[in-house]
């Protein structure tokens, strides 16, 4: 017999055969199986230990007003803070969009308090920089394909061509 530790359901056939539930056959082969593997036979005396002790166990009687006693203080039991003002000022029909009118809150602060974007002045130098280098390259790109014998028009036919 393979050792049931082993195997993906053999916890439960050594809990079974403590607890008298498995065919003699099986039950004859763990008994065997157990006289040569020490970690099943110390996993089935911790069982027997443990329905013994069960079986030794008793739990102390619940009180028959149990349960009155405990839905009162459920109902005793205060709400959060946010539920009751919810609920008292808001009617049923309009709870379902009291979340949807914090996120929109949450993003109207946001977006009022972002910063906005930089203003595009023509007359700031961050702007003229950029712009007069564009333009001083694109000169000394006409200028280079003029020592080349290409026009710009020339240049766009020739690679329709290619």
């Amino acid at each position: 017999m393979q050792c049931p530790l082993r195997s993906k359901d053999g916890q439960e056939i050594l809990i079974a055969y403590v607890a008298g539930t498995l065919s003699p056959e099986v039950a004859f082969a763990v008994e065997q199986h157990m006289t040569l593997c020490s970690a099943c036979c110390a996993l089935a005396e911790r069982q027997r230990e443990l329905w013994a002790a069960l079986d030794v166990w008793s739990s102390t009687p619940v009180p028959p007003d149990f349960n009155d006693r405990l839905y009162a203080r459920i109902a005793a039991e205060k709400n959060p803070w946010w539920r009751q003002w919810t609920q008292a000022r808001w009617p049923g029909a309009w709870r379902p969009a009291l979340p949807v009118a914090f996120a929109c809150a949450a993003l109207l602060t946001a977006f009022l308090l972002k910063e906005p974007p930089a203003q595009n002045d023509a007359t700031s130098p961050a702007l003229e920089a950029p712009q007069i280098e564009q333009v001083e390259r694109a000169l000394d790109d006409v200028e280079m394909l003029k020592q080349l014998g290409l026009t710009p028009a020339r240049a766009n036919s020739s690679r329709e061509e290619i």
